[in-house]
């Protein structure tokens, strides 16, 4: 589990460098040990579903655009199966999913469905995780940033203003998550956002 762990974490990584094919491979291989190895309903195969749908997605938006149609196939099927498997609850893990397919129509543009997804997601972590965790925080941004790609401004500045704050509060001015939501408002407000 630690090394699937490990290799997971380094597939993130692969896609903040913009090494998206690569990532894709790497959550892929993830994915499908997880699957071998805990089955496929398992919440660590689902979060491994979901992370190799996003790196596809990014993959489809960066270097591949014939995998953006595999991507939301992929979030959605995992998205299912989450809400099959937690009918009666919020899992942490269904939150990730819901997140993740949110991003995944926002790099395949489809900014509207994105929002919606994106909102919903929103309330049920503030409600299940609370206001300052950090997938909150994460998706909180991510609406924001998806607020300001249809032209919501104002609203946009808002949540991005009120991200930047609560990274200050829980996490201090210099960690580096609160300098990007810092970055993230003050291209907002200079009309430069790059998402």
């Amino acid at each position: 589990p630690d090394t699937l762990a490990s290799m997971s974490s380094y597939g993130l990584l692969l896609c903040q460098l913009g090494r998206f094919e690569e990532a894709v491979h790497v959550h892929l291989k993830v994915w499908e040990s997880r699957k071998l190895a805990l089955g496929e309903l398992h919440p660590s195969t689902m979060d491994s579903m979901s992370r190799y749908a996003l790196s596809l997605a990014e993959a489809g938006e960066n270097v591949n655009s014939g995998l953006k149609p595999w991507a939301e196939d992929l979030c959605l099927k995992t998205l299912e199966l989450e809400e099959l498997e937690d009918a009666l609850e919020v899992h942490p893990n269904t939150l990730t999913c819901m997140s993740n397919y949110g991003a995944c129509l926002y790099l395949l543009g489809r900014p509207e469905e994105a929002a919606a997804v994106q909102l919903k997601t929103l309330e049920l972590q503030r409600t299940t995780l609370g206001e300052l965790h950090p997938n909150t925080l994460l998706s909180m941004s991510n609406y924001g940033l998806t607020l300001e790609r249809l032209g919501l401004t104002k609203e946009a500045t808002e949540i991005l203003a009120k991200v930047w704050q609560m990274r200050r509060m829980s996490l201090g001015e210099s960690h580096p998550k609160t300098l990007k939501a810092f970055e993230d408002l003050k291209s907002l407000r200079s009309g430069c956002l790059v998402s």
